[in-house]
Parts: C-alpha cells; sequence; structure tokens
C-alpha cells in the first residue's frame, strides 16, 4: 500500500495502480518474475492481474505451497528460539546470570506459544495440529468468520501472565512512565498536579521494579 492502490472489482480480478506512474513497468516486471503464474496487463495508467478459475489440478497445488509455508514458517521459529536460547547461555557463561535464570529463560523460550492464522478453505488443503506452543485460527476471507476469535486470541497472548496496575508516580519521577512505555501496555495516563497516575497491563517483574509506586487503595 506504500507503492499502489489494489483494489478487487470483481472476485477474479485485481487492479493495482501505481502512486506514481513511472513505477508501472517495474511492478509488472516484478510480477512477471514471480511464482504467481499471472501474466500483468499494463494500460499505462494502472495492472490488471486476470486469476483464471480454479481447477481441481490447481487447487491441490496451491494446497501443498500452503503446507510448505506452514512448514517453513515452523523452522523459522525454532531457528529464532535456538538463536535466543544461544544467547541465554552466552550470557550465563559471561556470568551475567545465574543458573536458575538461564533454566527459567529458557523454559519461557520454548513454551511461548505461536499463533498461526490461515484461511478458513485452507482446512481441506493441509493439516494443522494445535499445541500448548503452537495454536490456529482460521479466518473467512469472504465474510470475515473468525475474525473475533483471532482478536480473542491475540489479546489473550498479549496479556498472558500479566496484570493490570496503577501507578502514582510523584512530580520527580515522571521519567519512570518511559519504563511503562518500554515494558508494558499502557492503557491509560492521567497528570494531576501532584504527578501523574497509569493504568498499565504488566508482567511480574516490571510490577516488582515500580512496586513502591503500585496504588494499593
Amino acid at each position: 500500500n506504500q507503492l499502489a492502490n489494489v483494489s478487487t472489482p470483481e472476485p477474479r480480478l485485481l487492479i493495482v495502480q501505481p502512486y506514481d506512474k513511472t513505477l508501472l513497468k517495474e511492478i509488472a516486471k516484478a510480477i512477471m518474475v514471480s511464482d504467481l503464474g499471472i501474466n500483468p496487463q499494463n494500460d499505462g495508467t494502472v495492472i490488471r492481474l486476470v486469476f483464471p478459475p480454479l481447477t481441481e489440478e490447481r487447487r491441490k497445488e496451491i494446497g501443498k505451497n500452503i503446507y510448505k509455508y506452514a512448514e517453513e514458517a515452523k523452522v523459522a521459529i525454532r531457528s529464532i528460539r535456538r538463536d535466543g536460547i544461544d544467547k541465554i547461555k552466552a550470557m550465563k557463561k559471561n556470568s551475567e546470570i545465574t543458573e536458575d535464570d538461564q533454566k527459567n529463560a529458557e523454559k519461557k523460550l520454548q513454551d511461548k506459544p505461536v499463533l498461526f492464522v490461515y484461511n478458513k478453505c485452507d482446512r481441506g488443503f493441509a493439516s494443522h495440529p494445535t499445541t500448548p506452543t503452537h495454536q490456529n485460527v482460521y479466518i473467512s476471507a469472504k465474510t470475515g468468520e473468525g475474525t473475533e476469535e483471532l482478536v480473542k486470541r491475540l489479546e489473550e497472548l498479549a496479556t498472558a501472565g500479566k496484570k493490570e496496575y496503577t501507578f502514582a508516580f510523584p512530580a520527580d519521577k515522571l521519567g519512570l512512565i518511559n519504563t511503562l512505555y518500554r515494558d508494558a501496555n499502557v492503557l491509560d495516563t492521567e497528570y494531576t498536579e501532584n504527578g501523574a497516575l497509569v493504568k498499565a497491563v504488566c508482567d511480574s517483574k516490571t510490577a516488582g521494579q515500580l512496586a513502591k509506586f503500585i496504588k494499593t487503595e
């Protein structure tokens, strides 16, 4: 959306209208060398992409690609986790953290859930097992069915292991609000004559660092 406006006037037609017409040839060329299998039609103003009707053979081919992309995503996630564990081990080796800190950090990293979002029509092409660290949500691109479930899952992931607190910062400690914006989800900030009241959802570590500013009443 930074280069062009894309619209779908018909179910099997995409219209790409660049904000800068001098980019038409470059965009068409990029589409040509991609794996889309679509021949772009450049009329000097917009690019039209006409998608042929799906045959049974094409549906199976798309299904294989969906499964391949899902597997590639899983491999990438495992690689990120492995890099994280290597960094944790390096911190332990450099005596930056204790052995207990290392074990806890590795467990949190391994247990961190990942949310995969699929088009509802992909259900028939590949099996997507759900595990504690691999959660799936299916959304209908046509009706939007499943969107509420996605929002719910994202909220659960964002607030897992966290609680809502109200912090009362005096005027000479307002700089600590930056800590909450960095490490927590700030819900509301109200400035007063004596300082500020900040509502935020954060984990126990951040709450512990700012424990003396937590409002209990």
